[in-house]
């Protein structure tokens, strides 16, 4: 990836999902570069959503950290590999309500060797496992255990470096190309003092405990879009 299309999927990965061009911008709801002179606040193992400050976590890459989640039911098997996490108040026109908040990703999807991809809906294929999401759905129907709530559209590597960006492949009713890698970002209710020391990116499940999964590791408080530290 050349150094321009770096620095923007950087800018988008890191600067509290702010995309940094007007074509995204309308794409994923208009959102604006935050102020990135406020500090991140960290979510580490053995904390739970509301955290003391943190430096943001340094080095992190957009080709992803940690494990591949092997999404393997469905018509259409494919990988998916976080690239960052963060917990936000606010998703594309539309506010958490009180006393919940976003959990949002950052995430490299491809399809398998070979073959072209229907493209995922987070809330059909993806789902964020935490301890006490089931008793959180009890308490709240607006919290999911089986789903992601929504998501963007897919970009490519050459929409991100292009001057224009366009509006990338409808994560509705597109189709990814083969041997061809794709960023979005996925976001889910969760409650703003949910634990998630343990959480897990998992492939979504109609009933049941999902069981496939890889861990989320650090996820980020993004400056003055975090719910209060504790």
């Amino acid at each position: 990836m050349r150094n321009g299309g770096r620095i923007r999927l950087v800018r988008w990965a890191r600067g509290g999902f702010a995309l940094a061009c007007s074509g995204l911008l309308a794409a994923c709801g208009g959102w604006a570069q935050p102020d990135r002179s406020a500090p991140d606040l960290a979510v580490t193992p053995g904390t739970s959503a509301t955290v003391s400050p943190s430096p943001s976590p340094s080095g992190s890459s957009f080709e992803g950290r940690g494990p591949v989640l092997a999404v393997k039911k469905g018509p259409y098997p494919h990988s998916v590999q976080i690239v960052d996490a963060q917990l936000s108040p606010e998703a594309p026109q539309s506010p958490a309500p009180q006393g919940l908040t976003y959990i949002q990703l950052v995430l490299k999807v491809t399809s398998t060797p070979g073959r072209p991809l229907k493209a995922p809906h987070p809330q059909a294929y993806w789902v964020v496992r935490y301890d006490g999401c089931k008793a959180a759905q009890d308490a709240d129907s607006q919290v999911s255990c089986g789903g992601m709530d929504d998501g963007t559209n897919y970009f490519t590597e050459e929409d991100m470096r292009s001057p224009e960006y366009g509006t990338g492949v409808s994560k509705q009713f597109g189709d990814l190309m083969a041997d061809t890698p794709y960023w979005t970002r996925a976001w889910q209710l969760v409650p703003e003092k949910a634990d998630l020391s343990r959480a897990q990116l998992c492939e979504g499940v109609r009933t049941g405990t999902p069981d496939n999964c890889i861990p989320l590791g650090t996820v980020r408080h993004g400056g003055d879009q975090s719910p209060a530290a504790g």
